[in-house]
């Protein structure tokens, strides 16, 4: 392997990223938030990158990434722990340098990659890094069986019974996310609920990104009554980002059928995991949330953020 050499800011064109990147760290979606404050570092062997990380950096503290469910190192499995290590530790020194003394680093759910985020939680206790907040996640593995063989027997209740009044899952255009972001707004709002981002935001992410977003929902005839704005987080992993559905179809659970048709979507495209998201309203755990999560055949995982701070 040639030198490694940090390099700072945005890579150029001419050299290439070895690492299987999450959309919120590759350039399409770092463009799309037009974002002043933003500071990426690279190890560059060459002419390819083997880690990268992006942070946003204001008042003396740096976050990857403040707007997005996870940040964090990238890294491709060939890079040694002890590279990985001294990566780091030039971040490290370079982020001193301009004066920046709280570094916070969200990680992805451990479930994305058990083995390089064991590495990389390693890796930051040895220096020091202390985790602050703890995220339970629920993914469902996505396999060859069928997921009604995974759920419990309440929810393939519910599923039947949506399934007796004829209610449909459909895959929806990319043009219809102006409608399925004010349905899932006006579904949030009935529970006193709100949204992370707005519409033109949501919008302006789309058009970076527009091959990594994808509509769900669920209908009575032609009445939408459930549905989710998806996330292709990367080649193996389908993030469930926005979910909703109308309070009065409550009694029916037509978000069963949603994710239903969501996992037969997943094995179509040979994606391996389908992310159902935290469990978390207004800062605490919603356990009802969560036990429905893991009654449709959800695993559990821990999301880490970690911390380390100068004086």
């Amino acid at each position: 392997m040639k030198e490694l050499r940090l390099h700072e800011g945005e890579l150029p064109e001419e050299i290439r990223e070895a690492a299987e990147l999450s959309l919120f760290n590759r350039q399409c979606h770092l463009r799309s938030q037009k974002n002043s404050a933003l500071h990426s570092f690279y190890f560059v062997s060459g002419e390819t990158a083997l880690a990268s990380i992006h942070f946003n950096i204001e008042n003396s503290i740096a976050i990857s990434l403040p707007h997005v469910p996870f940040g964090s190192v990238e890294f491709s499995k060939a890079l040694r722990p002890e590279t990985l290590s001294d990566f780091l530790e030039q971040v490290e020194s370079r982020l001193l340098a301009i004066n920046v003394r709280k570094i916070i680093i969200k990680n992805p759910p451990h479930i994305y990659s058990k083995e390089q985020l064991s590495l990389l939680n390693f890796v930051f206790l040895n220096k020091k890094y202390k985790v602050t907040h703890t995220v339970l996640t629920a993914s469902i593995i996505v396999g060859q069986d069928s997921f009604r063989a995974r759920i419990k027997a309440n929810e393939l209740r519910r599923l039947k019974k949506c399934e007796r009044e004829n209610f449909s899952f459909r895959e929806l255009s990319i043009m219809d996310m102006e409608i399925v972001y004010d349905f899932i707004y006006d579904c949030r709002q009935e529970r006193n609920q709100s949204l992370s981002m707005k519409r033109e935001e949501l919008r302006q992410t789309i058009n970076f990104c527009n091959q990594d977003f994808f509509l769900f929902g669920v209908f009575a005839e032609n009445e939408m009554i459930a549905a989710s704005i998806t996330v292709l987080v990367n080649k193996n992993v389908l993030y469930n980002f926005y979910p909703a559905y109308l309070h009065a179809y409550h009694a029916f659970s037509p978000t069963v059928m949603l994710i239903e048709g969501m996992y037969k979507w997943c094995q179509s495209k040979e994606i391996t995991l389908l992310d159902l998201g935290s469990s978390v309203l207004e800062g605490h755990t919603n356990f009802s949330l969560l036990n429905f999560k893991l009654n449709v055949g959800g695993s559990l995982s821990m999301k880490l953020t970690f911390e380390k701070e100068w004086q």
